[in-house]
């Protein structure tokens, strides 16, 4: 067995050691290793806390937040990285049982405090990222064939932009002319990625032939503007809110967990499961494996600040880190243990 595979199967990591068990080894869920690491990951950092945070209604809202930060704290939103969306988005980050009941009770609480039923989509205002997201979290705890997945999905298919600032948008909603945001003369780079990766969840009965179009003009616009770099004409003004740096240039850190940004590792596994050839995007690839140690591991360049439990301190080697690289390897045919 490789070096690197028995440090991830070391047992004082229970988070990596099941991942490398059932995703890079294939060990079935009943497999007595397998179901001792998902015990001792559930009852350990990080997992264990984010739950031990979580209120009897599901969420992880506090008062205190909401006297700061109002409809915001409310909403799951901030603070960041601890209100509620952020914990489902961190725990959808990792494979714990649908049928688990903090993550059931988690669900219906997103399902009451962040769908928004006059739109069709999730969240206070048009933030294509986070409605991405919140679908990515529900379908990975097993909501997918909720009907508020449906309209939320919809709504992306049927506004998402993939424009290089040639567009001027309309100011009727949801976009916002030259001020928009997301859908402005250029379309965020985050909220492209963010509705990519949920084309690897959704059922295939949202898969329409309208959803199916967008998916090949997304994947087409990812991989003709670059992973690792954003080939831009440069055709818009640089004084408008779409021109922010997150919006316009991809984030070569490789993170622990991933926020909104998408970091190389992910944005290039969402590919390559969406059936990419790994030959489209050796550049990325390539780029990945440059940041590859001697040892045959990864450092964790990013961490968010403020969580409820650690997944590895910046600039040290990470089980997590390693375990995402050597698995988007073996999504790309590369793998060997």
């Amino acid at each position: 067995m490789n070096n690197e595979i028995e440090w991830l199967l070391e047992e004082t990591n229970p988070l990596v050691r099941y991942h490398t068990l059932t995703e890079l080894l294939d060990r079935p869920l009943n497999d007595p290793d397998v179901r001792e690491s998902l015990t001792g990951m559930i009852n350990s950092p990080p997992i264990h806390n984010i739950f031990r945070k979580q209120n009897d209604d599901g969420g992880f809202l506090q008062e205190t937040q909401v006297k700061r930060w109002g409809k915001w704290a409310q909403f799951g939103y901030l603070p960041k990285y601890k209100a509620t969306i952020w914990q489902a988005h961190f725990l959808a980050q990792v494979n714990i049982p649908k049928d688990n009941s903090r993550i059931q009770k988690l669900g219906e609480y997103l399902f009451k405090t962040t769908y928004d039923k006059e739109t069709g989509k999730f969240g206070l205002d048009i933030m294509t990222c986070l409605n991405s997201y919140i679908i990515y979290a529900l379908c990975k705890f097993g909501f997918e064939k909720r009907p508020e997945i449906k309209k939320a999905f919809n709504f992306q298919v049927q506004y998402q932009r993939f424009d290089d600032g040639e567009w001027i948008p309309p100011k009727k909603w949801p976009y916002n002319g030259e001020e928009g945001h997301c859908w402005g003369p250029v379309s965020c780079y985050v909220g492209i990625t963010q509705f990519v990766r949920t084309l690897t969840v959704v059922p295939d009965s949202l898969m329409t032939k309208e959803a199916a179009v967008v998916k090949e003009r997304a994947i087409t616009f990812l991989l003709g503007h670059g992973i690792i770099r954003r080939k831009w004409e440069m055709k818009f003004r640089k004084s408008l809110p779409c021109y922010r740096n997150h919006r316009t240039e991809p984030d070569l850190n490789l993170w622990a967990p991933m926020t909104f940004l998408l970091d190389p590792i992910e944005v290039t596994s969402t590919l390559l499961q969406l059936g990419v050839p790994a030959s489209n995007v050796e550049e990325a690839i390539t780029f990945i494996l440059s940041k590859r140690k001697e040892n045959n591991r990864w450092v964790v360049e990013k961490v968010p600040s403020a969580m409820y439990g650690s997944w590895g301190k910046k600039g040290e080697e990470n089980k997590w880190v390693t375990f995402r690289a050597l698995k988007m390897l073996k999504l790309a045919g590369r793998f060997e243990n």
